[in-house]
């Protein structure tokens, strides 16, 4: 049987792979095969040549990847959204550079061109820098272009199959990065106030005939919320699951991944003593289930469509846990 399965090897209690807070989330997209938006808000993207790969944590199928040449997705569903909470956002992502070259779009608002209505806000890679950059060219406003060097301090291991925890906070006219837990940057940065309707990942203005700046590489559990978050909560805070072995348990499978609400459990040790905990994308425990020898076994997901896991304890209390999207 084809696995279908996602298994999270993660410690709840360090780890930023799981869902990090249901509080103020506008959009969650951990890109498991697809470019859906799982905070149940609607803002799904559109794929345009990306595929999908191995996550910071190996897992099959758990990531987006670009290939720096013409991949991106069109996330314009999202782009009023993201503009109008630029006084007040938190932007979370994990990220591994492929492509060694300069000047890599991550995140633009907006398209190519010189009025308000295609202005941009970016997180790139460009001058051999990490930065945020923000553009305002138009006639009844004096020219703004700021781009701020996040990474201008210090050394960023880009190209060396590492993957760098990303958090930056917006929060009227100050902006603070953190790579992989550690503040590295706070100043002063205003985003300038756009019209524009575009919003894209791997790349600058998609949609326009010169489309620029293609990014090459991962992107992982990337997530959007309308409040300034603190460290702590990208570290598994608020996600109750507290799991001190954590391992796959041999010959057990959980599928299909998505699921229409019926997950299928297959245990092939079937001697074996397992409990089941679902959480919910809150890190709340909605539901427990033993299995006392039974060799297949069904769950169902509750309402509403969403991220759950399963966290599966066998009686040697050995941990695997299943990342499973209801669709």
């Amino acid at each position: 049987m084809k696995k279908l399965l996602l298994i999270l090897f993660i410690t709840f209690s360090y780890s930023a792979s799981a869902q990090l807070s249901n509080d103020s989330l506008l959009a969650y997209y951990p890109f498991n095969g697809t470019v859906t938006d799982m905070s149940g808000n609607g803002y799904n993207g559109i794929p345009n040549g990306v595929s999908y790969t191995a996550n910071c944590d190996k897992m099959g199928n758990a990531a987006i990847l670009f290939d720096g040449v013409n991949d991106f997705v069109d996330l314009s569903s999202f782009a009023t959204t993201f503009r109008d909470h630029l006084d007040t956002m938190t932007i979370f992502f994990k990220i591994r550079f492929d492509k060694m070259t300069d000047n890599q779009t991550i995140l633009s608002l907006g398209n190519l061109g010189d009025d308000i209505s295609t202005n941009v806000f970016e997180v790139e890679y460009e001058n051999n820098q990490l930065q945020v950059e923000t553009e305002a060219p138009d006639g009844s406003i004096s020219h703004f272009n700021s781009e701020i060097g996040i990474e201008k301090d210090t050394t960023l291991p880009f190209f060396n199959e590492q993957c760098h925890e990303i958090m930056i906070t917006l929060l009227n006219d100050s902006l603070t990065y953190y790579r992989n837990g550690v503040m590295l940057f706070k100043n002063t940065y205003t985003p300038t106030q756009t019209t524009t309707v575009n919003m894209f990942l791997g790349s600058h203005g998609s949609t326009s005939s010169n489309p620029c700046c293609y990014f090459g590489g991962l992107l992982d559990e990337l997530q959007f919320y309308n409040r300034i978050l603190d460290i702590s909560e990208t570290q598994g805070a608020g996600v109750g699951v507290s799991v001190k072995n954590q391992q796959e348990l041999a010959g057990l499978e959980v599928f299909p991944n998505p699921s229409n609400g019926i997950v299928q459990v297959l245990n092939e040790m079937n001697n074996r003593q397992l409990t089941i905990d679902i959480y919910n994308i809150e890190g709340k425990k909605i539901n427990s289930v033993t299995l006392k020898g039974q060799k297949t076994f069904e769950i169902e997901l509750p309402e509403p469509k969403g991220m759950y896991y399963l966290n599966v304890l066998d009686r040697n209390n050995v941990n695997s846990t299943f990342k499973v999207l209801k669709n």
